[in-house]
Parts: C-alpha cells; structure tokens; sequence
C-alpha cells in the first residue's frame, strides 16, 4: 500500500517550485519602465514653474514639480509623450527624448 502525501506538502512544494518564476517576472516587469528626470520652466524668463503637473499621456501616472520645477517620473519604456501643465500657463505635449535632464518650457497663458 502506498502512501498519499499530504496536502500541504503537495502545495508547499508548488509554492517553492513557482517562487523563482514569481520573481523573475515581477524583475522584468520592473526592467519595462523608464525614469525620466526633467524641468520645467517658464518660456518667459526660465524660472522653475514650481507644481506644474507632468503627466505621461494615455496613462494615469503623474508627478507635481518641486519649487524649482524639477520632477521625476516612472513611464512605461513604450511611452512617447509628457503632457504638462500649469495655472497661469499653457498645456503642452512634449515628446521624450534621450537627454539626460530635459527643460521644457511653457508658455504664459493670455
């Protein structure tokens, strides 16, 4: 007669045989986003545009710059576009490049 395992053996061993798989997709998943570090400025005189809201366009993450108009935002690696704006300014769409730390510039609303 030969013995069943039990149960909890049998689930232990599937959780312990899938946890490396578990990680290395969580890791890449993680491998598909890019950070993308900028400023924004005023088109007028080049001061920060302290809050402006930068967001990366047809998703929902968003970032406020600092009082110097520096932000950083997570975008997924397909992203092409930030969508930025101000009170007291003009949104504008501006397509991510490959500089280090890009200045976009608003223009002052009429």
């Amino acid at each position: 007669m030969t013995k069943t395992p039990k149960m909890s053996n049998v689930i232990s061993r599937v959780l312990i045989s899938t946890l490396p798989l578990f990680f290395l997709f969580t890791f890449s998943l993680q491998a598909q986003e890019k950070t993308i570090k900028g400023r924004v400025v005023s088109s007028q005189d080049g001061t920060g545009v302290s809050g402006a809201s930068v967001t990366v366009k047809g998703t929902s993450r968003a970032v406020s710059a600092d009082v110097n108009g520096n932000f950083t935002i997570a975008a997924p690696s397909s992203a092409t576009t930030l969508t930025i704006s101000s009170v007291g300014f003009t949104e504008k769409d501006f397509e991510i490049g490959n500089a280090a730390s890009p200045i976009f510039s608003l223009e002052p609303s009429a």
